[in-house]
C-alpha cells in the first residue's frame, strides 16, 4: 500500500498528453488551449464611455454646455468638441476627440437650452480608455489556461471563431456489481440502483468531458473480460467500479492483468478508497474506482481528476488546496490519511461527519473535503486545515 502522495505522482506520470486539435468556441469550453490568443488591436479598441450621459469637452468658462449631437454604440463619434460644447453619449459609443470627462446623466440637468452638472467633472471621468486593458499584441489568454465561459468570451473579442486545444481524452465507464440495477427498472430483494455511473457522467462533465459510453455489468470474470477487452478498444482512458477489492468476486483486477494492463499500483493509504487501482496499457490507463459511492467520488476527485486534467494539457493538475479554520472538532484513528466531506464558509470549514463510504447524502451536501493527516488522532475546533474545494472543472 503507498501513499497518497506517491499515488498521485504516480498518477501524474502515467497521463500521457493528447493531441492537438482546433475546434469552434462553441466546442472548446472545459479545454485547455494549446496556444497563445494575441489581440491584434488594443483592448478597448478605442476610447468609449463607461456609461449614458454626456461627453463633456473641457469648460472655457461659465457652467453650461451646448449638446451638438447624440452619439450611440456603433457609431461615428464626429468631429471633435469645442469649448463649451457636448454629446449626448451611451454605454459603449465612442467619445469624440477633445472629449475632457464623461457625466453620468442622472448628474445633469436641462437648463436654458444647455447642460448643466451637478458635480465639477474630473478629467478622464468615466471614460475607457483605448488599450487600458491590453496593448496591442498583448497576450490575452495564455497556452495551458482551461477555457470557461469567460474564456470563450475573451477569445470571441479578438474575432476569433476557433482555437487549438488539448483533445479531449475518450473516457469510458465500466460499473460492476450482480446486485445494481438501473433507475427506473423494478428492485428485487437484496437489489440496489445503481448511481456510480451517473456520478462519473456528471463529474467528467465538470470538465469538460462527456463518456464514450457506459457499461453496467456483474462479477462475473468471463464477462467482465469480454467487457474490459472491447471497452479498452473504445477508449483511451477507462474508468471502472467496483471489482479491485481482495473478495471472491472481485475480479476486475484480475481480468485486467489476463489482458495485459500493466499495474501501476493498487491499494492506496487513503480513507475512503483504499481499493483504488491504476493501470496502463501502452498509451491508455484504467482507473479502477472502489464501489462504494461515497469512494469513487472522493477517489476521482483525488486522483481520477488530476489524472484526466494531466491528460488535457493543464499545466497544474494537483488538485487545489486552501487553509480554513474547523468549525467543529474531528477525532480520527491513525493509519491513513482521510479525506473528509465538509462545507466551505468563507474562512471555516465545517465537517459532515458519520458518513459511511455507502452512504451518499452527506456527499451531495459538501463542497469540499478536509484533509486529515495519517498521523492526527484529535484536530480541536478552530485550528487550520487543509481542504480540497470541489467545483474546479480543468483550472
Amino acid at each position: 500500500m503507498i501513499s497518497y502522495d506517491e499515488a498521485l505522482q504516480l498518477t501524474l506520470a502515467s497521463a500521457t498528453r493528447t493531441s492537438l486539435e482546433t475546434l469552434s468556441l462553441r466546442e472548446a469550453l472545459g479545454l485547455v488551449l494549446a496556444e497563445d490568443l494575441v489581440t491584434p488591436f488594443p483592448l478597448p479598441r478605442f476610447d468609449n464611455s463607461a456609461v449614458d450621459g454626456y461627453a463633456l469637452s473641457e469648460l472655457m468658462g461659465g457652467s453650461l454646455w451646448k449638446a451638438i449631437r447624440t452619439i450611440g454604440a456603433g457609431e461615428c463619434p464626429g468631429e471633435p468638441l469645442q469649448p463649451g460644447e457636448c454629446a449626448r453619449i451611451f454605454t459603449g459609443a465612442p467619445t469624440p476627440p477633445g472629449t475632457y470627462a464623461v457625466v453620468m446623466q442622472e448628474d445633469t440637468a436641462l437648463k436654458d437650452g444647455a447642460i448643466q452638472v451637478s458635480e465639477e467633472p474630473q478629467p478622464g471621468q468615466n471614460i475607457r480608455r483605448a488599450g487600458e486593458e491590453f496593448s496591442l499584441g498583448a497576450i490575452v489568454l495564455p497556452a495551458g489556461l482551461p477555457l470557461n465561459a469567460a474564456g470563450v468570451a475573451a477569445a470571441a473579442t479578438l474575432g476569433r471563431t476557433n482555437v487549438s486545444v488539448y483533445r479531449a481524452p475518450r473516457v469510458g465507464i465500466v460499473v460492476t456489481g450482480a446486485e445494481l440495477v438501473c433507475p427506473g427498472k423494478e428492485l428485487y430483494e437484496g437489489q440496489i440502483y445503481e448511481s456510480n455511473s451517473y456520478a462519473l457522467s456528471a463529474a467528467l462533465l465538470s470538465l469538460g468531458l462527456t463518456q464514450e459510453f457506459v457499461e453496467v455489468i456483474g462479477d462475473d470474470l468471463d464477462l467482465t473480460l469480454t467487457t474490459l477487452r472491447n471497452a479498452l478498444q473504445r477508449c483511451e482512458v477507462l474508468i471502472t467500479t467496483g471489482g479491485v477489492s481482495v473478495g471472491d468476486r472481485d475480479v476486475v483486477r484480475g481480468a485486467l492483468e489476463k489482458l495485459g494492463v500493466r499495474e501501476v499500483y493498487w491499494k492506496v493509504a487513503i480513507k475512503p478508497g483504499k481499493p483504488v487501482y491504476l493501470g496502463t496499457q501502452g498509451e491508455k490507463a484504467v482507473l479502477g474506482l472502489p464501489g462504494n459511492p461515497l469512494s469513487v467520488l472522493a477517489t476521482f476527485t483525488l486522483l481520477a481528476q488530476p489524472f484526466l486534467k494531466a491528460a488535457m494539457g493543464c499545466p497544474n493538475p494537483v488538485p487545489r488546496r486552501l487553509k480554513a479554520k474547523l468549525a467543529s472538532p474531528i477525532r480520527h484513528k491513525p493509519g491513513r490519511r482521510e479525506f473528509i466531506p465538509a462545507n466551505l464558509n468563507g474562512v471555516t470549514v465545517s465537517p459532515i461527519l458519520g458518513q459511511g463510504s455507502h452512504m451518499l447524502g452527506g456527499m451531495a451536501r459538501a463542497d469540499a473535503l478536509i484533509d486529515v493527516p495519517a498521523d492526527a488522532l484529535e484536530i480541536p475546533a478552530e485550528e487550520e486545515v487543509w481542504v480540497i474545494p470541489f467545483g474546479q472543472g480543468s483550472n
